[in-house]
């Protein structure tokens, strides 16, 4: 009868879900209040809790000890946030100016302690979660309440998104970790190598499809607007191309045609007589007029009569263009 009394309580223990234990002493302000155990199955911010995330509050003691169980989990590890909870405030409430939660991590089986806001007992991804989130609260992120940031507002998130992305990009952090830093990453600030260093990390986890789903969905969005970033800058290198070949073409169809190129100087070229074919030759040669009027014999005055008519023959008004066309 005994040995049939525990085959039964084994056959037993393995079907039913084993029981996770979530007990620990919260901070001096909450106790006597509540204690909330909200669901996370997307990595997102403190902002996105909802109705059907938030399960049933426990009452903190007045000696500020609680204790969740039996508290049925599902197998599979999933993100949680403990959060302390003021009777009168609503059940979404949070706290932006201060901290009052934890974010663990827990699956069937797990025991969860705490005190306060740190974690006595618990998984080692649960606790290194712990350690990260206890560092980033040095640098609190007032952003999400307020417009008005000072000098030491914007350096403070700056820290604060500066470490989140190298656990990020780490190669020793765990892949929960990551996660975590991820969702603490506000959408505006995460970029495509975030969003791909979460993608590789979900992939080792045991978490939800709808937490891997809402990586693959944010990896998506970025790596989409990376590609419509790039296309508009490529529209935009071919319409400066197209306009630059344009006025190119324009402005060569619109110059005039160059002196070499005029079949009337060439048909010109034969009326110039033998004197200034003579005066033409010097001229190409770098002669001055004086210099022509002594080789020829000739006043420099009526070089400059022979000059002129070579001018008006070949259709040019200056040395330099005479010089540069051909009889």
């Amino acid at each position: 009868m005994r040995l049939l009394l525990l085959l039964i309580f084994v056959v037993i223990s393995g079907v039913l879900p084993a029981q996770t234990l979530i007990e620990g002493y919260a901070p001096l302000t909450y106790r006597g209040q509540l204690v909330h155990l909200d669901v996370l199955d997307t990595p997102q911010d403190i902002l996105t809790i909802a109705d059907y995330m938030i399960l049933p509050p426990v009452l903190v003691d007045s000696t500020g000890y609680f204790r969740i169980e039996p508290a049925t989990l599902p197998t599979h590890r999933s993100f949680y946030r403990l959060r302390y909870r003021m009777r009168q405030a609503p059940p979404v409430s949070m706290n932006f100016a201060q901290r009052h939660y934890l974010t663990v991590l827990l699956g069937a089986g797990d025991t969860l302690r705490v005190d306060g806001l740190k974690v006595t007992g618990g998984t080692a991804a649960t606790r290194s979660i712990n350690n990260t989130e206890q560092y980033t609260d040095r640098y609190t992120d007032v952003s999400a309440y307020s417009t008005d940031l000072n000098r030491k507002d914007e350096l403070d998130l700056h820290h604060r998104q500066t470490y989140l992305r190298d656990l990020l990009a780490s190669d020793t952090v765990d892949a929960y970790v990551k996660l975590y830093a991820f969702g603490r990453l506000e959408a505006p600030a995460i970029r495509l190598q975030e969003a791909t260093a979460a993608r590789e990390a979900v992939k080792t986890t045991e978490l939800s499809s709808s937490y891997h789903d809402a990586v693959a969905a944010q990896y998506g969005t970025l790596a989409y607007d990376r590609l419509q970033v790039r296309t508009h800058w490529l529209a935009t290198a071919l319409t400066v191309s197209v306009f630059l070949c344009g006025y190119l073409m324009w402005r060569l169809w619109r110059r005039p045609i160059s002196p070499t190129r005029r079949p009337e100087a060439l048909e010109q070229a034969a009326e110039l007589s033998q004197k200034e074919r003579e005066v033409y030759e010097l001229i190409r040669s770098g002669a001055s007029n004086k210099e022509i009027a002594a080789q020829l014999f000739i006043s420099v005055s009526t070089v400059k009569t022979h000059v002129n008519s070579i001018y008006r023959k070949l259709g040019v008004s200056r040395r330099v263009e005479l010089i540069s066309t051909p009889v």
